[in-house]
């Protein structure tokens, strides 16, 4: 019998309307509200503080350019996971690395805006910290909403 950990579901079958439910919500209960504290501190046009600003909007920029592949890529990734028991943030991982050519061709049709070697460790520096910490509340949102 397998133990039950905070990052692996037990394999009864995939339940869709929580996971769709998680698979949404994961990412936006980090980025909302970094997005809030910085709408907020740019209303009141905050000055002293910018590198504290730009500390906090770090998780904001990262569900803007994460959500993509988090939607398309971690979805199939983590019902995979689930259906299987395995642990979802080491699936987010390393999805997210597996993620990196695709990424690395979007940002060549882009060239002119983007340097593509800055853009991609970008993406893989925050993708590293972010892929598994949306996987953690991922899980944890999946529980809850199961067992609602």
């Amino acid at each position: 019998m397998t133990e039950k950990t905070a990052s692996t579901v037990e394999s009864e079958g995939v339940q869709l309307s929580p996971f769709m439910f998680a698979l949404v919500l994961a990412p936006l209960t980090i980025g909302l509200p970094a997005w809030g504290i910085v709408w907020i501190a740019a209303l009141a046009e905050v000055s002293g503080g910018l590198g504290l600003l730009v500390f906090i909007a770090i998780p904001a920029v990262a569900t803007v350019l994460g959500a993509p592949t988090y939607l398309f890529l971690g979805g199939p990734a983590f019902w995979f996971a689930l259906q299987r028991g395995l642990s979802v943030p080491l699936t987010a991982l390393s999805t997210n690395f597996a993620s990196l050519p695709l990424v690395a061709a979007f940002f060549a049709v882009q060239s002119s805006q983007f340097q593509i070697g800055t853009m991609l460790w970008l993406y893989a520096i925050l993708g590293s910290v972010f892929a598994p910490l949306w996987g953690v509340i991922f899980v944890s949102l999946y529980n809850r909403f199961r067992k609602a």
